[in-house]
């Protein structure tokens, strides 16, 4: 591999590039749909592990595509070794793939902070 970086992806009206999201135990890694990115996440890993002598669990990994014919998603996971995973997906708390311009994507969100903020009050 001669270029082992991954390019991320461009989001919002700022084309902000984010390559990868962290939080506590869990990672998600955002890249373009080619086989070279993913390879270049599988090598990160693997010299993670090296160094770190933690081990991720490849297996229970999921892969999702965007816009992405889910034959494609599952032949890259195979190749992977992998979950294939469909869109629109959830990610702590928020609908991933789908369509936020619609009120009913964001009925979860919601309803956490409802709950969250019901239990406030009982408190106070």
């Amino acid at each position: 591999m001669e270029d082992k970086r991954i390019s991320g992806v461009f989001v919002g009206v700022e084309k902000l590039n984010i390559s990868h999201l962290f939080y506590a135990d869990d990672a998600s890694a955002l890249l373009e749909w080619n086989v070279k990115e993913v390879d270049v996440i599988l090598h990160v890993l693997n010299e993670f592990h090296a160094q770190s002598g933690l081990k991720i669990n490849i297996g229970k990994s999921n892969l999702y595509g965007v816009s992405v014919d889910m034959e494609d998603v599952s032949n890259m996971a195979r190749a992977s070794g992998c979950a294939a995973g469909s869109c629109p997906f959830s990610y702590l708390g928020v609908n991933i793939g789908a369509n936020m311009a619609c009120r009913s994507n964001w009925d979860n969100v919601l309803q956490r902070f409802r709950n969250r903020l019901s239990n406030w009050k009982v408190k106070m």
